[in-house]
């Protein structure tokens, strides 16, 4: 009869403690890698759903205007970025608009007449010509400019608050899209 160990015939299980180190390696591990992961990607996520490609609007022009005149011209958003981009949809963000006033927006390239903020003037004297805004729009083109055109058919007042944009940005971006809301806020008084 031959007499064995008697830890051979019984195998013991490793105790919990003995894989300890192994289970703070994994929580170090996925501290350090998913966390930051998470982190970024929430962070990144605003810039990215949201980017900023025409920038902020800002100033405001307010003028009287009598019944039977020129349209109205105004220059709301120069374009000054180092992109290209397409350009979906745009529309005149309106308030107010009691006077009945056809408003619509162009892209004119302009001529060698300095630029304007208001106009009575036709288009075709200050700009080499005009076309939509949707479609392929290169904004480092310091030539071109947004203009809101309001035409009033009775009294009444007309408040334009800048231009809501709607764009996708080119393949260095991954064709990202965006949406905007910006340029010049415009108030016009018709007697």
């Amino acid at each position: 009869m031959t007499v064995s160990d008697p830890a051979d015939a019984h195998p013991v299980s490793p105790s919990p403690d003995d894989d300890e180190p192994a289970r703070y390696r994994r929580l170090i591990l996925f501290a350090l890698v998913v966390v930051p992961l998470s982190v970024t990607a929430v962070i990144g996520y605003r810039p990215w759903s949201e980017p900023q490609v025409f920038g902020p609007g800002g100033g405001a022009v307010g003028t009287p205007h009598r019944l039977g005149g020129r349209p109205m011209h105004f220059e709301v958003l120069p374009l000054r970025s180092s992109e290209v981009v397409t350009v979906r949809d745009a529309d005149p963000v309106v308030v107010t608009n009691t006077a009945d006033a056809e408003i619509r927006l162009s892209l004119c390239r302009r001529t060698e007449v300095d630029w304007f903020v208001l106009t009575r003037r036709p288009l075709d004297d200050l700009c080499t010509y005009t076309e939509s805004v949707e479609g392929r729009l290169d904004l480092t083109d310091k030539d071109l400019r947004v203009v809101l055109t309001v035409d009033p058919q009775q009294p009444g007042r007309v408040i334009v608050d800048g231009v809501h944009l709607d764009y996708t940005r080119d393949w260095r971006h991954l064709w990202q899209r965006g949406s905007e809301a910006t340029g010049m806020t415009v108030a016009v008084k018709v007697r």
